[in-house]
């Protein structure tokens, strides 16, 4: 499990701090690494040497909409709907988010936020391979 907070400003200019919770099972990491043909990190890894920019934000948009969730009062369960991450995505909260991972990207084309780096190793208790943990350093 995955805890970021994110100050922001809401749309009525009110400045929230709330905790956004992301979470991978080892199944869906499975399921990440296994859908672009030759494995999420090799796709990775070839896309941080084409410095391809738009594959790239993709790629953590797929990780971070398939990691995002609510987690229940008591701890129990982690749900994840179409509606719950519509809700926040429509946040400013996302926006900040998104645009951290992005512009640290950008900044730096062989690095990571560790937004990034922490939503790649959710539940893994591993980075999912040795190259691709180099990669994001």
């Amino acid at each position: 499990m995955f805890i970021k907070t994110i100050s922001y400003k809401d749309f009525d200019g009110n400045e929230r701090s709330e905790d956004f919770y992301f979470n991978l099972t080892q199944s869906e990491i499975l399921k990440l690494e296994t859908s672009l043909n030759g494995g999420l990190t090799s796709y990775m890894n070839l896309m941080v040497q084409k410095q391809s920019q738009p594959d790239i934000m993709n790629i953590f948009e797929k990780i971070i909409d398939a990691a995002y969730g609510i987690k229940s009062l008591d701890g129990r369960t982690f749900t994840k709907t179409p509606e719950a991450l519509a809700e926040f995505k429509s946040t400013a909260a996302y926006d900040k988010f998104f645009m951290e991972i992005v512009w640290t990207k950008q900044k730096h084309p062989s690095s990571c936020s560790i937004s990034c780096r922490m939503i790649l190793t959710i539940r893994s208790r591993r980075p999912l391979n040795q190259e691709f943990t180099m990669m994001l350093h």
